[in-house]
């Protein structure tokens, strides 16, 4: 397929956010297919991983330099002010102890301020400096397909303001919602924020070609809310890479769950600390044979350190917490497990990209998320494993019994579909997104062809 592609995306190699693989991967397996392939990406400083490069040999990668935040300029006068009100208040409350709470002038203008830098979000003069680029580019050369991808979303606003000069079909990837979200970082968003932020996002929509999102339950929001766009609104999931590999037959005759990751955000681990204590209390369960490995970022979740509770509840010799690991460590890690844990709670729209790793390893899935969740489709559509309320303790020891009545007293092993797991690859999800492309390559040729 030749054809000339641009993809504006703040994230791609020799990144190593997770966001920078859809766009990274997708423009390889362009060039792979005889495009030629423009990334205007944010200018990297520091050091570049050369393995990542090497991954997008044949990509034009044009770096797009970060420019200063003007509005951190205004901190160092908020904080002076702050510090001055806050002598003032402590003084009144000296005298007045009972006076009730009302919001200072500072927190008012320190609550403006983070409403205003995170509009959209806090990338906007970059988008700005990649609009002009892009412009540029168009006059250079004729593209034949322009893809914007975020979070951040502000390479949707760089995407949306050179589509004029561009003038080739636009492919909107949104990864994340951008304004169907409503508590992710709500502590920086204010009504009138928010109300602008919806209306950069109907333009954006409205005015895309094709838009892209991440899940199904996202898709199908934005289908309700656009009715007008709904067959230009599709879903291409993140999908595995080639790297992860399936593993070996699990162990038998143990209960073993693995938790590789971070806890954070709404990812509550305690209920199914709750369930193992619960589990390994019944006279029936041997507690030697279950063990639940928690190996990242894990010592905390929302200040509340688990060591002290498991040490408190008797279960250090079942739950064992562990600093982050090496890839191959958490490799090994996984072939000695028989059930992977995964925490998807409070994201009725997104995927947590583990959900991929895990159908990957072939391992059965114990998935923590709410029953009407895109994650628990996918897991069921997949036949990836069991799908849990999270608050619910006890679906939770029931679900524990069940697992170790099938991997300790019968010994079974969990055989995953290979035929369902290549679904999910991303090496699928990307033949998706360039057979779209080719789509919209083949209309624009259509006039030529006929005139």
């Amino acid at each position: 397929m030749d054809a000339r592609v641009l993809i504006i995306s703040y994230h791609f190699y020799p990144d190593h956010a997770v966001g920078a693989k859809r766009m990274s991967e997708l423009a390889r397996e362009l060039v792979a297919a005889g495009c030629r392939v423009t990334v205007l990406t944010v200018a990297k400083n520091g050091q570049q991983d050369p393995a990542l490069l090497t991954r997008v040999d044949g990509v034009e990668i044009i770096g797009v330099p970060q420019p200063p935040k003007l509005l951190r300029k205004v901190l160092p006068y908020l904080r002076r002010q702050r510090n001055a009100e806050s002598a003032v208040a402590s003084a009144e409350s000296a005298q007045h102890p009972v006076a009730a709470e009302t919001e200072s002038r500072i927190e008012r203008l320190k609550r403006w301020y983070h409403s205003l830098e995170w509009l959209v979000d806090d990338n906007k003069a970059w988008a700005w400096r990649t609009w002009r680029r892009a412009v540029m580019l168009g006059l250079e050369r004729p593209f034949d397909c322009v893809i914007s991808s975020g979070p951040p979303h502000s390479a949707h606003l760089a995407a949306r303001w050179a589509k004029p000069w561009l003038r080739a079909p636009w492919i909107m990837d949104l990864r994340d919602p951008w304004t169907d979200d409503s508590e992710w970082r709500a502590h920086v968003h204010s009504r009138a924020s928010r109300w602008i932020n919806r209306r950069f996002e109907s333009n954006a929509l409205c005015k895309a070609d094709q838009v892209i999102a991440t899940t199904p339950g996202l898709a199908a929001r934005l289908q309700l809310r656009f009715p007008r766009k709904q067959e230009a609104i599709d879903t291409v999931y993140n999908g595995y890479d080639e790297a992860v590999q399936a593993l070996p037959p699990s162990p038998r005759g143990e209960l073993r769950l693995l938790y590789a990751g971070s806890l954070y955000y709404n990812r509550d681990p305690f209920p199914l600390l709750s369930a193992v204590a619960k589990l390994v209390d019944d006279p029936a369960v041997d507690r030697r044979k279950v063990r639940f490995s928690l190996v990242g970022n894990c010592s905390d979740w929302q200040g509340r350190p688990l060591v002290p509770w498991i040490e408190e509840h008797g279960l250090a010799d079942c739950i064992g917490v562990r600093p982050p690991v090496s890839p191959d460590a958490v490799g090994k890690l996984l072939a000695e497990a028989n059930v992977l844990v995964n925490f998807a709670q409070g994201q009725p729209r997104q995927i947590p990209a583990k959900m991929f790793e895990y159908i990957a390893a072939g391992r059965e899935m114990l998935l923590l998320t709410e029953r009407e969740s895109d994650s628990a489709r996918l897991a069921l559509t997949a036949k990836a494993g069991r799908v849990v309320e999270p608050g619910d303790v006890d679906e939770l020891v029931r679900t524990l019994r069940d697992l170790y009545r099938f991997y300790v007293e019968q010994a079974q092993v969990y055989q995953a579909e290979a035929a369902e797991v290549a679904l999910f690859s991303r090496e699928q999800q990307n033949a998706r997104l360039i057979q779209l492309i080719d789509t919209y390559r083949a209309r624009s040729l259509a006039p030529e062809a006929q005139s």
